[in-house]
């Protein structure tokens, strides 16, 4: 067995997720390898109502799902590949799937397609807009564990806030 195809078997293995009535911020892992992109969505999405962590190979996710149970995957389709997305959505009698957000850069359909065939439950094209994303990602933990989380527009990090939906910086 290849080491890729042991890292996929270990995801399927500990694909687990775990919610609960806290005030806990959910968990989301993101499969990204360009450090600006993974800046980039960790400011959009670790600010109270989300809380994230990083992966860039196969290995690392298998990692983050033994250890920390993600319960949203935001992925980049450059990086993951489709059975890898396959691996976080498939169900098996002692898993849950981890529902997906899929990043392309590319717009077309075909790739859009093939997203949604390896079991990705969104997709945003590259470039995007930080409120969207937030705003997908909300309806996708609704409807998936019918949590009612509520976007916060206003980002606080240390006396700056920045204020997404008006397009402000205090």
């Amino acid at each position: 067995m290849t080491k890729h195809k042991a890292a996929a078997a270990e995801i399927e293995k500990f694909a687990v997720v775990h919610t609960s009535g806290s005030d806990e911020p959910s968990r989301v892992l993101l499969v990204v390898d360009q450090p600006v992109l993974k800046e980039v969505l960790s400011l959009v999405l670790d600010h109270g109502v989300f809380v994230s962590r990083t992966a860039t190979t196969v290995v690392e996710v298998a990692g983050v799902l033994r250890e920390w149970q993600p319960q949203l995957a935001v992925i980049d389709t450059d990086v993951a590949v489709g059975k890898l997305v396959s691996a976080l959505t498939s169900a098996t009698s002692t898993t849950k799937r981890i529902p997906v957000i899929a990043l392309t850069r590319r717009g077309d359909l075909q790739t859009k397609l093939d997203a949604f065939e390896s079991g990705a439950d969104d997709i945003l094209t590259l470039p995007f807009s930080p409120e969207e994303l937030v705003a997908r990602a909300l309806a996708i933990m609704r409807r998936t564990y019918g949590v009612d989380l509520h976007f916060e527009p206003c980002v606080r990090i240390g006396g700056l806030e920045i204020d997404m939906l008006n397009r402000r910086v205090r």
